[in-house]
Protein backbone atom coordinates (compact mmCIF):
# COMPACT_ATOMS: atom_id res chain seq x y z
CA UNK A 1 0.00 0.00 0.00
CA UNK A 2 0.99 3.59 -0.18
CA UNK A 3 1.48 5.68 2.19
CA UNK A 4 -1.63 8.45 2.69
CA UNK A 5 -0.70 12.21 1.89
CA UNK A 6 -1.01 14.02 4.86
CA UNK A 7 -1.75 17.41 2.48
CA UNK A 8 -4.80 15.44 0.63
CA UNK A 9 -5.92 14.54 3.89
CA UNK A 10 -5.80 17.56 5.24
CA UNK A 11 -7.56 19.49 1.95
CA UNK A 12 -10.55 16.93 2.06
CA UNK A 13 -10.94 17.85 5.78
CA UNK A 14 -10.50 21.59 5.52
CA UNK A 15 -13.08 21.13 1.94
CA UNK A 16 -15.80 18.87 3.52
CA UNK A 17 -18.91 20.37 4.80
CA UNK A 18 -19.98 18.04 7.74
CA UNK A 19 -16.62 18.51 9.37
CA UNK A 20 -17.00 22.50 8.87
CA UNK A 21 -20.82 22.52 10.34
CA UNK A 22 -20.03 20.22 12.96
CA UNK A 23 -16.57 21.37 14.20
CA UNK A 24 -18.27 25.58 14.30
CA UNK A 25 -21.34 23.87 15.91
CA UNK A 26 -19.84 21.90 18.63
CA UNK A 27 -16.71 24.43 19.20
CA UNK A 28 -19.18 27.17 19.36
CA UNK A 29 -20.85 25.42 23.07
CA UNK A 30 -17.08 24.55 23.85
CA UNK A 31 -16.38 26.44 26.97
CA UNK A 32 -13.29 24.33 28.48
CA UNK A 33 -10.01 24.00 26.45
CA UNK A 34 -11.07 20.29 27.05
CA UNK A 35 -13.69 19.94 24.96
CA UNK A 36 -12.12 21.16 21.69
CA UNK A 37 -10.38 17.59 21.11
CA UNK A 38 -13.60 16.41 21.54
CA UNK A 39 -15.43 18.73 19.41
CA UNK A 40 -12.27 17.95 16.54
CA UNK A 41 -13.11 14.17 17.03
CA UNK A 42 -16.93 14.27 15.97
CA UNK A 43 -16.17 16.66 13.29
CA UNK A 44 -14.05 14.23 11.79
CA UNK A 45 -15.98 11.34 12.42
CA UNK A 46 -19.02 13.23 10.70
CA UNK A 47 -16.58 14.23 7.71
CA UNK A 48 -15.71 10.41 7.10
CA UNK A 49 -18.82 9.34 7.59
CA UNK A 50 -20.41 11.79 4.95
CA UNK A 51 -17.63 10.84 2.52
CA UNK A 52 -18.17 7.04 2.91
CA UNK A 53 -21.67 7.72 2.04
CA UNK A 54 -20.75 10.08 -0.95
CA UNK A 55 -17.76 7.55 -1.86
CA UNK A 56 -20.46 4.20 -1.48
CA UNK A 57 -23.53 6.54 -3.39
CA UNK A 58 -21.25 7.54 -6.15
CA UNK A 59 -18.10 5.59 -8.22
CA UNK A 60 -15.53 8.68 -7.53
CA UNK A 61 -12.54 6.79 -8.45
CA UNK A 62 -13.53 5.60 -11.95
CA UNK A 63 -11.45 7.31 -14.74
CA UNK A 64 -12.99 10.35 -16.38
CA UNK A 65 -13.80 9.90 -19.99
CA UNK A 66 -12.05 12.96 -21.96
CA UNK A 67 -13.76 13.69 -25.08
CA UNK A 68 -12.12 15.25 -28.52
CA UNK A 69 -12.91 18.93 -27.87
CA UNK A 70 -13.45 18.78 -24.52
CA UNK A 71 -13.19 22.30 -23.36
CA UNK A 72 -12.70 24.29 -26.45
CA UNK A 73 -15.16 26.96 -27.06
CA UNK A 74 -18.51 25.60 -28.89
CA UNK A 75 -18.60 22.16 -27.22
CA UNK A 76 -21.11 21.41 -25.10
CA UNK A 77 -20.58 17.92 -23.62
CA UNK A 78 -22.18 17.41 -19.53
CA UNK A 79 -19.61 16.87 -17.28
CA UNK A 80 -18.94 13.97 -15.86
CA UNK A 81 -21.10 12.67 -12.94
CA UNK A 82 -17.79 12.62 -10.36
CA UNK A 83 -16.73 16.05 -12.20
CA UNK A 84 -20.36 17.59 -11.21
CA UNK A 85 -20.35 15.91 -7.29
CA UNK A 86 -17.42 17.74 -7.20
CA UNK A 87 -18.39 20.98 -8.31
CA UNK A 88 -21.22 20.71 -6.22
CA UNK A 89 -19.10 19.95 -3.02
CA UNK A 90 -16.96 22.84 -3.50
CA UNK A 91 -19.84 25.25 -4.32
CA UNK A 92 -21.51 23.94 -0.77
CA UNK A 93 -18.67 24.42 0.61
CA UNK A 94 -18.00 28.06 -0.23
CA UNK A 95 -21.42 29.14 0.45
CA UNK A 96 -21.05 27.54 4.49
CA UNK A 97 -17.94 29.42 4.77
CA UNK A 98 -18.89 32.52 3.14
CA UNK A 99 -22.49 32.19 5.57
CA UNK A 100 -20.17 31.51 8.31
CA UNK A 101 -17.76 34.64 7.91
CA UNK A 102 -20.50 36.41 7.29
CA UNK A 103 -22.17 36.05 10.51
CA UNK A 104 -18.71 35.50 12.70
CA UNK A 105 -18.16 39.40 11.24
CA UNK A 106 -21.47 40.68 11.40
CA UNK A 107 -21.41 42.22 14.70
CA UNK A 108 -18.18 43.93 13.54
CA UNK A 109 -19.25 44.88 10.38
CA UNK A 110 -22.80 45.99 11.92
CA UNK A 111 -20.56 48.36 14.24
CA UNK A 112 -18.30 49.68 11.18
CA UNK A 113 -21.83 51.07 9.30
CA UNK A 114 -23.00 52.21 12.61
CA UNK A 115 -19.97 53.89 13.57
CA UNK A 116 -19.77 55.20 9.91
CA UNK A 117 -23.53 56.31 9.61
CA UNK A 118 -22.93 58.25 12.73
CA UNK A 119 -19.78 60.43 11.52
CA UNK A 120 -21.64 60.96 8.67
CA UNK A 121 -24.48 62.51 10.69
CA UNK A 122 -21.87 64.42 12.49
CA UNK A 123 -20.27 65.70 9.37
CA UNK A 124 -23.24 66.84 7.76
CA UNK A 125 -24.67 68.88 10.99
CA UNK A 126 -21.30 70.28 11.03
CA UNK A 127 -21.49 71.01 7.38
CA UNK A 128 -25.05 72.42 7.87
CA UNK A 129 -23.94 74.48 10.89
CA UNK A 130 -20.85 75.98 8.68
CA UNK A 131 -23.56 77.48 5.97
CA UNK A 132 -25.42 78.51 8.31
CA UNK A 133 -23.13 80.49 10.34
CA UNK A 134 -21.47 81.80 6.55
CA UNK A 135 -25.57 82.61 5.55
CA UNK A 136 -26.16 85.00 9.04
CA UNK A 137 -22.15 86.02 8.56
CA UNK A 138 -23.18 87.70 5.11
CA UNK A 139 -26.61 88.87 6.33
CA UNK A 140 -24.87 91.06 9.24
Amino acid sequence: MTPVDLRDVVLTALLNPAVILVAFWMGRSADQWQKLPVAAFAAALAGSILLYVAIRLRDLHRAIPVRPGLGLPGTSHRAPRPVTMLRFWLIGTSVILATLAVWAFAPVLFFVLLLTAALGAVSAVMIGLARALRAWRERR
